[in-house]
């Protein structure tokens, strides 16, 4: 009987996709501080605009010089650098069990 190989591949908490490289860009958060005035200017790698977080910004009155937390492929702004919305979980699971998961962009699809 033939055996098939488990194809390893990884993925976030939250993400919509699959990363067969553990060491892909998309899987690094960089975190940046700005000020929150300056969010209407700024935009994800996507082109998208930052929201508040659910669980350390939202309705939280802020100035125009408080320092928010932004990273690049995120899209919320976050009030504290501790917020678990800026936490990165990776699991590394079997390409069969991605579900509904598409593969990433940059390192999702084979050689």
């Amino acid at each position: 009987e033939k055996q098939t190989k488990q194809v390893t591949v990884y993925i976030t908490e939250t993400g919509r996709v699959y990363h067969r490289s553990l060491s892909c860009t998309y899987l690094k958060l960089s975190i940046s501080q700005v000020y929150f005035g300056d969010l209407t200017l700024l935009r994800n790698e996507s082109g998208g605009k930052y929201k508040s977080c659910d669980k350390c910004s939202k309705g939280k009155q802020l100035t125009e010089k408080t320092k928010v937390w932004i990273t690049n492929y995120g899209d919320r702004y976050h009030t504290t650098a501790s917020c678990s919305g800026l936490k990165r979980y990776i699991r590394e699971i079997s390409l069969s069990e991605v579900g509904s998961r598409t593969p990433c962009s940059k390192c999702g699809y084979e050689d």
